[in-house]
């Protein structure tokens, strides 16, 4: 009887507790995953619209939508029956405003989201196999978060002064002409339509920036510069990478290390790579013979995939890039190298 009672005692232990959300409804998705392909559209949208934004039609013509705006509402001043014969025709106006202000406010809106969520991804271990980093307690971040925050408000200004200066144009379309309500609408306009024009100006830098494929670069100054250079290029190229794409060099220097072949020391072959590179992009060396150069020290299986895969991160020419971002900063030491 007693060892009935046991029995069934320790029988009931294992009965499983009930699922309350019942069969089916298991939670299944995966947050990393979800911040990850978030990122991705994000960082697709950044890219391409960044890439219209910076065609030199576009950049001209966001200049002069402004001046073009300001001196329809002038001439209209002068001569009133061109803004009364408009009538539908006006608003083709709005069509040009989206046009000019449209890609700009898209690259920056998703350049700052892609930027949070790439920062909740390093937290979360979800580039690097899990590994987690504080990409946003990183020098440097604080101010690379600042100037995208300040390329949205340049948007919001643009986008602001774009749609103002239209809205007026189209409300004197309907007010009576030489009527109070009317001159001052068009005075307006013309005002912020100058306004428009001298910020488009001012806020060209900003707009060459959007669409680069290294999206912080651009706005990272390191706090310091390294005074012990063991190795020139490759210290100062390192100092002058944001946070991220610090951490994504040092992924890609483990791909390096590999393609390298037996007997070359990893540090003296990196910084010979980026010397060849260097002489190439400043045309002292051909690119035969610069092949002929890295292919001493790299193994030939493994070259092509390192250094001459246009999708991947680092390549020959993103690294030349680097290099060339590194000598804005410091060209005395280039000069030296």
């Amino acid at each position: 009887m007693t060892s009935g009672k046991g029995s069934a005692t320790s029988s009931e232990a294992y009965i499983p507790l009930p699922d309350p959300y019942g069969e089916g409804f298991e939670y299944s998705e995966d947050p990393i995953e979800n911040t990850r392909k978030q990122w991705a559209v994000l960082e697709h949208r950044r890219l391409l619209a960044g890439r219209i934004a910076r065609n030199p039609l576009l950049m001209i013509w966001r200049t002069l939508n402004g001046f073009v705006l300001a001196m329809f509402a002038f001439v209209s001043v002068l001569y009133s029956p061109l803004i009364e014969s408009a009538n539908g025709f006006i608003f083709i106006l709005i069509p040009f405003a989206l046009l000019s202000a449209g890609p700009t406010v898209i690259a920056g809106e998703s350049a700052w989201r892609a930027m949070q969520a790439r920062i909740s991804l390093r937290e979360q271990g979800g580039v690097s196999g899990g590994k987690t980093h504080v990409l946003r307690a990183q020098p440097g971040m604080d101010r690379i978060i600042e100037s995208l925050s300040d390329q949205r408000r340049n948007n919001a200004v643009l986008g602001l002064l774009s749609a103002s200066t239209v809205t007026l144009l189209i409300l004197a379309s309907a007010v009576t002409s030489n009527s109070l309500a009317w001159n001052l609408a068009l005075l307006v306009a013309m005002t912020l339509g100058i306004a428009q024009s001298f910020h488009g100006i001012f806020s060209y830098g900003f707009i060459r920036q959007l669409g680069d494929p290294f999206p912080s670069i651009v706005f990272h100054a390191p706090t310091h510069h390294p005074t012990q250079l063991g190795s020139v290029l490759g210290d100062l190229l390192v100092a002058h990478l944001d946070p991220d794409l610090f951490l994504e060099w040092e992924a890609w220097q483990k791909e390096f290390r590999k393609a390298l072949i037996p007997g070359h020391i990893t540090k003296q072959s990196l910084e010979r790579l980026l010397y060849i590179l260097h002489l190439h992009l400043e045309q002292e060396l051909s690119t035969e013979k610069a092949h002929d150069e890295l292919k001493s020290f790299i193994i030939e299986k493994r070259f092509k995939s390192l250094l001459l895969n246009n999708e991947a991160r680092f390549n020959w020419r993103t690294i030349q890039r680097l290099l060339a971002h590194s000598r804005g900063w410091q060209p005395e030491a280039f000069l030296l190298a």
